[in-house]
Formats: C-alpha cells, sequence, structure tokens
C-alpha cells in the first residue's frame, strides 16, 4: 500500500513523531496502520510487530503483503497481542521453568468441565464457569453476573447461603492450580507477562525484544487492560518506538479489565505533539453516522459521503415482527440477507430477533449441546456459525477422553498428538456424529445414536474414554422441540451474534436489538437513560459499537422501546423512521 492510498488525515499514522492515535469508526485506522506497518517494515534492520485484539489488521497485512511474503517472516511480526505476549515473553520463561512449552487456551470454557465449572458441595448444583471470574494480579477476584445466562441461578444460591467467598476461593485455587501447571487462558497470560516484565527477569526479557523489534503498532488499544499498557509501556521505555490505536469509546470488555479512563491516561503520558486523532467515517453513511456520534462519548462521526441515504429505523413489536419488519426493509433498499446481520449485548437477544433456534443458547449438559449444534451444522445458512458448532463438537469429543493428569488441560493439538490423531480426524468425527443423528427422530433416539457413534469414534484410542451412558444424555424436551425443526420459508435464517463478538467488523445493515423486557439497570439507569443522560458507561458504548457497524441500513429493534429510541434520535437529529 502506497501512502497515494491514504486520506491526509490517515496519513499522520506515517508520521514518526506521533506515538497515540484517536480514531472513530469507519475511519480507515487498520488502513492506516497497515500502511505504516508496510513502510516501516521495508526499511527498518529492525523487525515491525502489528498487534491487535481482532484479526482485521492482520487479516489485512497478509492480503497487501502477498507479493512481499518476506515481510510476514521474522523479524516482523503480526498476530494478535496475545500471541504476541505469548510468544516473546510467557513462553520462554514458562518452557525454562517447566522443561516444556505451556498451554494457552483462548478460554477456561475450553478446559475439561472439571477444570471449566466452579462449584460447591453445598449449595449442591451445575455450578459457574471459571471463565466467569476475573482474577487481578493483585488476587482481587470479580465475576462477570451478567454473562451468566443460565448458570445465574446458582450464583444466587451461593449468596443466599452466604458462600460467595467459599465460591471465590475455589475459582482462585483453580485458576492458580492451572497456572502452577503452565496452563493458560488469554487474560491469565497476561497477567504473566506484566509479572515477568516487573520482576527479575523483565530487564533480560525487554532487552530481547528491544534487540529485535524497532517498532510495535498496537490496533483496538482501548481493550487493553492495565497489565497490558503496562507491557506497552515498558516496551517503549526499552527503547522501542510504540504506536498506540484506539477509539476509547469502544472500550466494551470491561470485565477483562479494559476501560476508556486506562487509555485517555495512557494517551495524556504523552505531549499533545505526539497525540492524533482520525474523524472521518469511510463506513457509514449519513444517517448512521449522526445516530452512530449521538452514541459517542465525545466529538463527531463525519461522513465521507454525503449522498442519499436510508434512514435510520426503529422497529416496534416482538422479534419475530421486528425480523420480518428487518427483511422487508432489506428487499426495500436492495440489500441482501447474507450481508445483514442481526446484533445484541446478549446473545439470546439477538438469537430471538434472527428466529434461531432457542436450543442454541441452551445449557452446559452435553446432550444438549449435541443436539443444538448437530441443528446449527444441519440448518444454518451461517458459515461462520456452522464452523462455530463444529469446534464446540470437536472440544466435547476430546472431553470425553479419560487424560491422565498431565495431559488433561493441555491444548488440543498436544492431546491430539498424544492420541496420534490428526485434526483431520477430529473433523471427521464430527461429520459422521452428524451424520449419524441427522434422521433421529425423538430425542432419546438422539440420544442413544449420539453414544453409540461417540463409542465407534473414542473405543480405539489408545487413551480410555468416560462413561457415556453418564455423561451424553438426551437432550431435554424444550431443547430438542427446538432444534429438531427446521426453519421455514418464512423464517428467513439471517446471521446474529453479540456486539462483542462483531467488533471489527461491518456489515451493510445491522439490526440491532434491545432486550424485550425491561431493560438492565446499572446504578440505577438503564442504557437509554445512559443516552439520554450522556452518561459513559460500557452498555451505552456496546449500542455505539454495533450500530457503527452498519455500513447502509442500520434499524433499531426496539419493541417497547420504540419511543424512547425515536426521541433519541430526534434530539440528535438523525433521519429516522418508525415502523
Amino acid at each position: 500500500m502506497e501512502p497515494s492510498e491514504l486520506s491526509e488525515e490517515q496519513k499522520v499514522l506515517l508520521d514518526q513523531t506521533v506515538r497515540v492515535v484517536e480514531a472513530g469508526p469507519g475511519s480507515g485506522k487498520t488502513r492506516a496502520l497497515v500502511a505504516r506497518f508496510l513502510a516501516s517494515a521495508s526499511q527498518s534492520d529492525k523487525g515491525i510487530a502489528l498487534v491487535s485484539f481482532t484479526n482485521a489488521a492482520v487479516d489485512e497485512v497478509r492480503r497487501r503483503t502477498h507479493q512481499m511474503p518476506g515481510l510476514l517472516k521474522a523479524p516482523h511480526f503480526v498476530g494478535t497481542i496475545d500471541s504476541f505476549l505469548h510468544r516473546f515473553i510467557v513462553t520462554p520463561a514458562e518452557t525454562a521453568r517447566l522443561g516444556r512449552p505451556p498451554s494457552y487456551w483462548a478460554s477456561w470454557d475450553d478446559l475439561p468441565e472439571q477444570w471449566s465449572t466452579v462449584r460447591l458441595k453445598n449449595p449442591a448444583g451445575s455450578g459457574i464457569p471459571l471463565s466467569a471470574f476475573r482474577i487481578d494480579a493483585g488476587g482481587t477476584v470479580a465475576i462477570n453476573e451478567s454473562g451468566l445466562g443460565s448458570d445465574a441461578p446458582y450464583l444466587a444460591q451461593v449468596k443466599k447461603a452466604g458462600a460467595l467467598d467459599a465460591l471465590t476461593k475455589v475459582a482462585r485455587a483453580k485458576t492458580k492450580g492451572l497456572t502452577d501447571h503452565g496452563t493458560y487462558d488469554a487474560s491469565a497470560a497476561r497477567i504473566k507477562a506484566d509479572e515477568l516484565l516487573s520482576g527479575s527477569a523483565g530487564p533480560d526479557i525487554l532487552a530481547r525484544i528491544a534487540c529485535r523489534f524497532g517498532e510495535l503498532l498496537v490496533d483496538e488499544g482501548q481493550d487493553c487492560d492495565q497489565a497490558e499498557l503496562d507491557v506497552i509501556r515498558r516496551i517503549g521505555d526499552a527503547g522501542v518506538l510504540t504506536v498506540v490505536v484506539a477509539d476509547p469509546d469502544q472500550a466494551i470488555f470491561e470485565f477483562r479489565g479494559s476501560d476508556p479512563k486506562l487509555f485517555l491516561d495512557y494517551r495524556d503520558s504523552y505531549g499533545p505533539v505526539s497525540c492524533a486523532s482520525l474523524v472521518t467515517n469511510y463506513r457509514s453513511t449519513t444517517s448512521i453516522c449522526t445516530a452512530v456520534t449521538a452514541l459517542r462519548s465525545t466529538g463527531v462521526v463525519a461522513p465521507a459521503n454525503k449522498g442519499s441515504c436510508a434512514p435510520v429505523l426503529v422497529l416496534s413489536g416482538a422479534p419475530d415482527d421486528q425480523r420480518k419488519k428487518f427483511a422487508a426493509a432489506l428487499d426495500e433498499f436492495g440489500v441482501p440477507l447474507e450481508s445483514a446481520i442481526v446484533l445484541a449485548h446478549g446473545r439470546r437477544d439477538a438469537m430471538a430477533a434472527a428466529g434461531a433456534s432457542p436450543a442454541e443458547g441452551g445449557s452446559r449438559a452435553i446432550g444438549n449441546r449435541l443436539a443444538a449444534e448437530c441443528s446449527v451444522i444441519r440448518h444454518s445458512a451461517d458459515s461462520d456459525r456452522r464452523l462455530q458448532a463444529v469446534q464446540v463438537i470437536e472440544r466435547i469429543i476430546l472431553s470425553l477422553v479419560d487424560w491422565p493428569d498431565d495431559l488433561r488441560t493441555n491444548s488440543p493439538g498436544e492431546q491430539l498428538d498424544a492420541l496420534g490423531r490428526p485434526a483431520e480426524w477430529l473433523r471427521q468425527a464430527v461429520a459422521a456424529l452428524v451424520a449419524r443423528t441427522a434422521l433421529t427422530s425423538t430425542a432419546d433416539a438422539f440420544g442413544a445414536a449420539a453414544r453409540s457413534q461417540l463409542q465407534a469414534t473414542l473405543g480405539s484410542l489408545p487413551i480410555t474414554h468416560l462413561s457415556l451412558s453418564q455423561r451424553v444424555r438426551k437432550p431435554n424436551a424444550d431443547v430438542w422441540a427446538a432444534c429438531s425443526v427446521a426453519p421455514g420459508p418464512d423464517s428467513p435464517d439471517m446471521r446474529y451474534g453479540t456486539v462483542h463478538g462483531a467488533k471489527g467488523m461491518e456489515f451493510e445493515a445491522v439490526l440491532l436489538a434491545l432486550p424485550l423486557a425491561d431493560l438492565r439497570k446499572t446504578n440505577g439507569l438503564d442504557v437509554l437513560d445512559e443516552w439520554e443522560q450522556d452518561v459513559n458507561r460500557e452498555a451505552r458504548r456496546v449500542l455505539y459499537v454495533g450500530a457503527s457497524r452498519a455500513q447502509r441500513l442500520l434499524a433499531f429493534g426496539a419493541g417497547q422501546h420504540s419511543d424512547r429510541v425515536a426521541s433519541l434520535l430526534t434530539h440528535a437529529g438523525a433521519p429516522f423512521e418508525k415502523r
């Protein structure tokens, strides 16, 4: 990419004096950051590292360097910030300590159930995921209660019994046991990286990084927690030129430690000469930019294209009504169904508006999960969702192996190596399970067919498997009823997802679904209260991120909240239409 391909505003990222860039949605920040990487990597004697929290920057670098493959090789580095921390900080130190490389998991949820779930003997119950606990470097524990879903009643029982401290103690002990064994989820690895750089080994690690890299370019910096920003500062202090690009209003991973104030404090540690901003939006129409500006805490999202465009839609009614109105609008404005998506803060709200099977958000019981994911693979038109379902079943299959202690928390690749099986074996096992259960007409028959096929898959392995009769029960009646019926022609199969999962992406049309029931309140305010009163909290920022994914058409699935949303858009001067 040549500098001439950038706008004058975007060229600020090529300025060697700039260290921090605030960039609004659709401003081409990733495009400009990639241009900076290509220019520096072509000229520098040292390596250039470009890291991001999403794959958008990584994928664009790879597309832009297909004729220059050397730029993706050492000494350069392009990848997620987590993979950078793993490769250059945590893995060398932990390999020296353990005598083997550590294992990394995206989430504790991917571990076998005995490690991934936290429960007490009293009160008895299903427990809650270990991933719901966040333990910072000081040992302080927080629980992500808003993400518990069907596991929330168990936490309520624990609180009622006065056993929350005991549950927290179990979570802390499990996390320590895993990390002592060299097993990390993304959050634990970040904390470990900061711990290593602040300890006695820090100077040597930083010297090695500074010897290899001349620049560290960080995309989506608003998602950094305190540990990651500390790591970036230390790398900068070691002589590596650091550039952090961020939109503080897109800080929506509060539970993992991100907070707009962290980035703003980082920005303010530099003088004004070292800071710049990108405000022009090349993604969205004027009406969408006006709505997005209204959701932003400060500053304007200025549209590059000021031509005629569709109004923002405010859709009333139940989720089925909203879906039909959105589908009609797609036809009206010429947007293909496959170019649209339903987004929401909570997965269940997105599913309801998209007409997805409620089984897809079902319980963690293996029989229910298998039935739901097999249904997705057979019925969904969304290739990403089908791949996600395949991966869930792959993890279930591996979780049914009776792993010895030294393999129980290893990565899937390491576990497959121990079984003497390639990754293709696991994918074929999923295909066989889906095919074997496809013609079952009752929940009992599905359970029996699933156990039979899993026995065939696991029975010949060199490591024994757990009891299938105990672990793989038939799906319950509600799950079976929901996932055994294919969607009809009057229920278009719309893509759906959470706003968090769609970050870094864009779509021609977005239906942003609000909860059908009363809106959840934090300190007495719901998300529309925050918008009305100009209070900058995460719930409002989630709406901002979701709305800013839209290119041509934005619809709020507002239901009973339609009048409030319409009033807010009126106040913002955003062209809209109630339907």
